[in-house]
């Protein structure tokens, strides 16, 4: 699974994804993978893009290198997190 953000999702009317890791150029390089369906945060708000997350799941498994590609961490169900607090 892979996060993402959801109003991009939503904002173009995207049914199928597709992602590129490994690379800073969104158009070349790294390895690409296909979505099988995503999941937007059901309190998803546009204004002002509160639980902005969607989960994306790919269509096959990718190895990470932990340089390039790394796994991120995702909070825990209903831990306190300030606002603001920006993940990467």
């Amino acid at each position: 699974m892979f996060p993402y953000q959801a109003y991009l999702l939503l904002q173009k009317g995207i049914q199928k994804a597709f992602i590129r890791i490994g690379s800073i150029d969104s158009d070349s390089g790294g390895l690409e993978f296909q979505s099988s369906n995503f999941r937007i945060h059901p309190l998803y708000n546009s204004q002002p893009n509160d639980y902005d997350i969607a989960i994306i799941r790919l269509q096959q498994s990718m190895a990470l290198d932990g340089q390039k590609t790394k796994a991120v961490d995702i909070p825990e169900q209903n831990a306190a997190i300030p606002e603001g607090t920006k993940f990467r």
